[in-house]
């Protein structure tokens, strides 16, 4: 399914590809030209076919990333496609060029302190080695394998842990949140009890003053009837 989802985009970019060919546009955005795409293109199809054992297929879309990244100067292409070209003089039996190809990698991989690159080269290496039989010339580099792997998995785990304290941060800062908005909620409704308060009160005081006057005036006429009468 990987496989098959991969092949549906890649012949999806390709025809893309063709259309922005046939429209005679330089550039797929404001920042991507098109041979970019182009160069992208041939070295995943070369991947694919390397993959599928399918070498002569393979060479000539390497051939022709090779060619674009030349002529456009792509920084990237040599160093990606020496890992194309390893695996197909690996395919080919031709193990001697092989490993010229992945000792670039592995010279590119530790100039950029790359860990996982570094522990790629040299495990193809060692294997490339084992098929010419310079068995003796495997033992060094198995070594350093054991040793990258150990560094791989620290640093994966402190990868792990880093992302552990972020998340328990992020929360933490998530539950200040929702204890602030909690008081701030509570220090609202507060406030609004105490202004029904104040305005109960009001309009009990009111009342009174209304009832009070209103005895004071009844009592006031009843006393003036009484002497009116007398």
């Amino acid at each position: 399914p990987d496989r098959e989802r991969r092949l549906f985009y890649l012949g999806e970019a390709e025809r893309h590809l063709e259309r922005l060919k046939a429209e005679e546009q330089d550039m797929i955005d404001e920042e991507n030209p098109v041979y970019s795409l182009d160069y992208t293109v041939h070295r995943n199809y070369a991947h694919e076919y390397l993959g599928d054992s399918l070498l002569d297929k393979a060479w000539e879309h390497l051939q022709k990333a090779e060619a674009i990244g030349q002529e456009y100067s792509i920084s990237r292409a040599k160093w990606e496609l020496a890992q194309c070209y390893s695996y197909y003089y690996v395919g080919k039996g031709e193990y001697t060029k092989a490993l010229d190809y992945i000792d670039l990698r592995e010279v590119h991989s530790r100039q950029r302190n790359h860990l996982m690159g570094i522990y790629q080269a040299l495990y193809e290496k060692a294997e490339v080695l084992n098929y010419l039989k310079r068995h003796e010339e495997t033992m060094p580099l198995y070594d350093e394998l054991l040793s990258l792997k150990d560094s791989i998995n620290r640093n994966d785990f402190n990868a792990k842990l880093a992302d552990v304290r972020t998340k328990y941060e992020v929360e933490k800062l998530e539950l200040e949140k929702q204890q602030a908005e909690v008081k701030t909620q509570q220090t609202k409704n507060r406030s609004y009890i105490w202004a029904a308060g104040v305005i109960i009160l009001s309009v009990i005081v009111l009342l009174l003053t209304y009832l009070i006057r209103i005895s004071q005036h009844r009592r006031r006429d009843s006393n003036q009837a009484k002497e009116k009468a007398e």
